[in-house]
């Protein structure tokens, strides 16, 4: 839908999904199955370990995958300091992560299992994914010497759309859009 939608760029690189509490779950469970899509995941307060099945847990899930696609991930997990049942999960994925040479950062603010700790921390995750953006735009530079859009530039657009529900589920969405830099291209204007 998005890509029908919205002019974005093709490669992983520039796609994240993340959620928040089960959406965090969620959305790394489906992150980790969709590597050809996603290589950004970020998680609010997330568990990883599914009792139906190892392959709906992504702390035995990541396991499997081979090296070449780790290597390619970059994982944001927070967590509250208060959280008494996601502290330590999210401890053991950074931990599990770090073994497998994933890259990842950590993030345990203060805070427990509340609306108000993911509204405050939405913006720390959605800048992780913007700078994980820009590193993935300069890789692409540095590795033809070129620009791999001519004169584009890569906007990165958040939109935070919060919502209560019986789930507990609020919503992000997340796209990069690629438009003409006036600067570099004034006749496009």
């Amino acid at each position: 839908m998005v890509q029908c939608r919205y002019r974005t760029l093709p490669t992983p690189d520039f796609w994240a999904i993340g959620g928040l509490s089960s959406g965090a779950w969620g959305a790394v469970n489906v992150g980790l199955h969709h590597l050809d899509h996603f290589s950004i995941l970020f998680s609010h307060s997330g568990y990883f370990i599914d009792k139906s099945s190892a392959d709906n847990s992504p702390l035995a899930f990541i396991q499997t995958l081979p090296e070449s696609q780790l290597k390619k991930l970059r994982i944001y997990p927070d967590v509250g300091t208060s959280d008494e049942t996601y502290l330590m999960p999210n401890v053991v994925f950074h931990q599990m992560l770090d073994r497998f040479g994933v890259s990842n950062v950590l993030h345990e603010f203060p805070g427990s299992h509340r609306w108000e700790y993911w509204q405050t921390h939405l913006a720390d995750s959605l800048s992780y994914v913007g700078e994980q953006f820009h590193i993935a735009q300069a890789a692409y530079v540095d590795r033809s010497n070129r620009q791999i859009y001519p004169n584009q530039f890569i906007k990165v657009i958040q939109t935070q759309i919060r919502t209560r529900s019986s789930f507990g589920a609020a919503a992000c969405k997340y796209q990069t859009e690629i438009g003409h830099d006036p600067r570099a291209a004034p006749h496009l204007q």
